[in-house]
């Protein structure tokens, strides 16, 4: 492999990659994935469109080999807890950027306390991006394993929790279902990998009709941020440890059950 250290070294150019197309999503049915192509072909003056509507990762023999106990130090911890059950991740917080995208965390709780018997929920995420920690997980907040090991952990899992988020394209790259919560923000044709289930809310209130808000946050954070002034038009304020999009309310924990019982 010849690393690169410029635009102009060997010819080469560098691309920033960016998917203009997230301004026709809600008119068009246009993956994400298939807006990074457009994208791409654009600058390479060439037409491509998208073959596989998933992120593609490989490993070695090697890391496909090691057994989970051997991921990082510390993850034989992680192999005793779960035991014979199956591993899921599960993402529970969220940026300050965009906290439309927020699940309520009692929601998340209870879907784990209902299923944690016969699933090992293993949370992840930073701390410093509002990530709260959950009761009956296995967390690797903060303290987890770095990126490679992350994804060597997702390949290991069966399944994933959570909005949109990294984990979502992650468990997609393996073909592993997630829940997607997505809720009224984002339309479900641009956010949807196959073997995965979106939760979608899209039309089932007149902010989200006839397409969706794409909203920031649900209130103010007062922070000087410009998207104070994108804000839900139904915030849920009450009754929660963190306010929620009514459309993310809405999603019940019932239909998060129900499709986790479709797996072993």
């Amino acid at each position: 492999m010849t690393p690169i250290r410029g635009d102009d070294e060997f010819g080469a150019q560098q691309i920033d990659m960016h998917y203009p197309s997230i301004n026709r999503c809600n008119q068009e049915s246009i993956p994400f994935l298939a807006g990074y192509t457009e994208y791409l072909g654009e600058q390479l003056r060439r037409q491509l469109r998208l073959k596989t509507n998933r992120p593609h990762l490989y490993l070695t023999d090697q890391e496909s080999a090691r057994p989970l106990s051997q991921l990082w130090p510390g993850a034989t911890d992680l192999a005793v807890a779960a035991g014979s059950r199956p591993i899921w991740l599960v993402v529970a917080g969220l940026k300050n950027d965009y906290t439309c995208k927020g699940w309520p965390l009692e929601y998340y709780q209870e879907v784990i306390d209902r299923t944690s018997n016969r699933i090992c929920w293993v949370q992840i995420g930073l701390r410093e991006h509002n990530h709260p920690e959950l009761r009956g997980v296995v967390s690797l907040l903060d303290s987890g394993p770095p990126m490679r090991e992350t994804i060597l952990l997702a390949h290991r899992a069966v399944g994933g929790l959570g909005p949109v988020t990294f984990l979502q394209h992650l468990m997609a790259a393996w073909q592993r279902p997630y829940i997607c919560i997505v809720g009224g923000r984002e339309p479900a044709t641009w956010v949807q990998y196959p073997y995965q289930h979106t939760l979608h809310t899209v039309g089932q209130l007149d902010c989200c009709r006839p397409h969706s808000c794409w909203r920031a946050r649900v209130v103010p954070l007062g922070d000087g941020d410009a998207k104070d002034k994108s804000l839900c038009q139904y915030p849920v304020t009450e009754g929660l440890a963190r306010p929620a999009a009514k459309c993310m309310a809405m999603i019940r924990p019932e239909e998060v059950l129900q499709i986790l019982e479709r797996y072993p």
